[in-house]
């Protein structure tokens, strides 16, 4: 599994615009073949940040994601943005556990 999260951050006066393309591009990927979970919030502690938190099942799946039509737009959106600064981890989990209880 890939997990890939992170946050974005931008001007005020283009925080409207960053989570409407994030409102966009979370509503298409969440259909894609391969995608587990694609979410974005609003940081309640940091103002104009977006957290983000994807789960892929394979590599294959997340290189497919980024040649969707849709995710170009996102990237061209962002880019359009000025002055939007994006933290990024990617990890590739070997083995995946959840809550016993």
């Amino acid at each position: 599994m890939i997990v890939i999260s992170g946050t974005m951050t931008c001007k005020e006066e283009n925080f409207a615009a960053l989570k409407a393309a994030a409102r966009v591009v979370t509503t298409l990927s969440a259909d894609e073949e391969g995608c587990i979970t694609y979410r974005f919030a609003e940081d309640l502690r940091s103002p104009f940040t977006l957290n983000f938190f994807e789960e892929w099942d394979s590599n294959g799946a997340v290189e497919a994601h980024k040649s969707s039509d849709h995710y170009r737009v996102f990237k061209a959106t962002l880019a359009s943005l000025p002055e939007i600064r994006r933290d990024v981890k990617t990890y590739d989990i070997a083995t995946k556990s959840g809550d016993p209880a």
